[in-house]
């Protein structure tokens, strides 16, 4: 008996260690082709994966059939554009990129957001698909380059947050302001920002302009090229709403800081095609004092190479600083803003007034009499510098 078992034995543990063999180096002969470890993303991730061999490709989802999604009261499924995802693929040497789509509800949005973004993912872009959907349903676009491991970590991070705040868990934002009531200090803002806003029905607007050119003709602040932000409320309890232009290599640097400071973000668009440099904008939402809205809004500006804000910002901040009586710090940053303006120039000698240094101070207000220019700023500053210089008050 044994010597007619052992034959079958050994025939059937070949039989199986074929069919092992037949299949096993299949699965690895595809993840080792595409230059993807697809058992470690799927493992990292907690998400189970397709592989695209046609475009060396493999694509980790989560459909959100935790959600009961209606547009225009039609009921929809998962498969119709309700599909959360993640796309890999190899990149240059040993790196990968990452593409995907967040599916998720408003108060889901800014909590996932700032998972991809503290996470080193990027977002590229956040908009709606439909009218008229049930609950309102926000598409978040991600993407990252980077080491395999790494990126599949941070994007299970970000499905792992949506997890989170699936089922009403996630971050909404309430306000009661009636702008008619409006009662904050629009100097506090300017103080801040470094920029002067208009105050109309009860809200205190500023607005930054840019450029970029279309069609061979500049675009600016008057054609929609710019970043505002509009405050409602009182110092202590306010709303702010606006738009923020970027060049396409700020748009991450303006996100995080904007998080940071804890602000919504709406959006994430165009307004333009074909335009030179291409301008990106981000809307924005936020809740809480004046004061604090206002330091993310500038956290934020400060993040853009806005080049009449590079112009400008030592002066305006020497101009503050001056007005707040800090005579010091006025004189350090108007020392860094435009040596050829009057007006910069008779306020750094006032500023050396006001500190008690006279001699640096008459230096100067005739310096300002020293500029050969006719504008109407010299035409404030040279009858003062030539008061002062000769002996008036």
């Amino acid at each position: 008996m044994k010597c007619q078992s052992f034959p079958f034995a050994m025939i059937f543990a070949t039989f199986s260690l074929r069919i092992v063999l037949l299949f096993l180096p299949a699965s690895i002969g595809l993840a080792a082709e595409s230059g993807l470890d697809t058992a470690k993303i799927e493992s990292i991730t907690g998400l189970k994966g397709v592989l695209n061999e046609k475009e060396n490709s493999f694509k980790v989802s989560k459909p959100r059939n935790d959600v009961a999604i209606t547009v225009d009261q039609a009921r929809l499924a998962p498969f119709m554009g309700f599909t959360s995802w993640a796309a890999f693929i190899p990149g240059s040497k040993d790196s990968v990129m990452v593409m995907g789509d967040m599916v998720l509800t408003e108060d889901q949005v800014n909590p996932t957001m700032s998972a991809a973004l503290d996470n080193g993912l990027e977002v590229t872009a956040l908009h709606n698909h439909f009218f008229w959907d049930t609950p309102k349903v926000m598409f978040m676009h991600i993407g990252g380059m980077g080491e395999e491991k790494a990126l599949a970590g941070a994007v299970g991070k970000v499905f792992a947050r949506l997890k989170e705040t699936a089922g009403g868990k996630g971050v909404v934002l309430h306000a009661d302001i009636d702008p008619a009531k409006t009662s904050l200090t629009p100097a506090k803002i300017e103080a801040i920002l470094v920029y002067k806003g208009d105050l109309k029905d009860g809200v205190y607007k500023v607005v930054v302009g840019r450029t970029t050119k279309m069609g061979g003709k500049v675009m600016g602040k008057a054609m929609g090229v710019n970043t505002w932000a509009a405050f409602a409320g009182s110092d202590e309890n306010a709303v702010v709403d606006g738009d923020f232009a970027m060049l396409e290599s700020e748009v991450q640097s303006v996100l995080k800081a904007l998080r940071a400071g804890g602000i919504d973000v709406v959006a994430i668009h165009n307004h333009m095609t074909n335009e030179n440099p291409r301008i990106v904008f981000l809307h924005f939402w936020g809740v809480g004092p004046t004061e604090s809205l206002a330091k993310a809004i500038k956290a934020a500006l400060d993040k853009t190479n806005n080049p009449d804000q590079a112009r400008f910002y030592p002066y305006l901040t020497g101009y503050v600083a001056f007005y707040t009586g800090d005579f010091k710090t006025a004189i350090a940053d108007l020392q860094k803003a435009d040596q050829h303006d009057p007006l910069n120039l008779v306020m750094l000698a006032q500023a050396y007034e006001k500190s008690g240094d006279a001699a640096q101070a008459k230096a100067y207000y005739t310096k300002v009499l020293e500029l050969n220019v006719h504008n109407p700023t010299n035409a404030f500053a040279r009858p003062l510098a030539k008061k002062k210089i000769e002996g008036g008050s």
